[in-house]
């Protein structure tokens, strides 16, 4: 992580309040220093959208679902305080398949 990204706040537009709270720990373990209030934050990442979805992948033959791919995309920006981008507007996803055993549902 860049060491020029110190005190950043991560602001909240249309995510999830979750989303904000899981990025923090991390940026912290890189030793910046996150803070809760804006205005004395030298950056900002601006978390603007995010995205849950689930899509069946593959069904058995008897028409179960066996098979999900499940993405999760987020839409963010990095500015400094005063307005100047950094970074545009961005997206990221991550996707990952996930198979259902009934056999093992308890």
């Amino acid at each position: 992580m860049p060491r020029w990204l110190n005190n950043v706040a991560v602001i909240l537009e249309q995510a999830h309040r979750d989303l904000a709270q899981n990025l923090v720990d991390p940026l912290k373990s890189y030793d910046l220093n996150v803070l809760t209030d804006p205005a004395q934050a030298q950056y900002w990442l601006i978390l603007e959208q995010d995205s849950p979805q689930q899509n069946i992948s593959s069904v058995s033959s008897n028409t179960t679902s066996r098979q999900y791919e499940v993405t999760y995309s987020v839409r963010f920006k990095l500015v400094k305080a005063h307005g100047e981008e950094i970074m545009p507007s961005t997206n990221i996803s991550i996707s990952r398949r996930t198979t259902v055993n009934n056999n093992r549902v308890l």
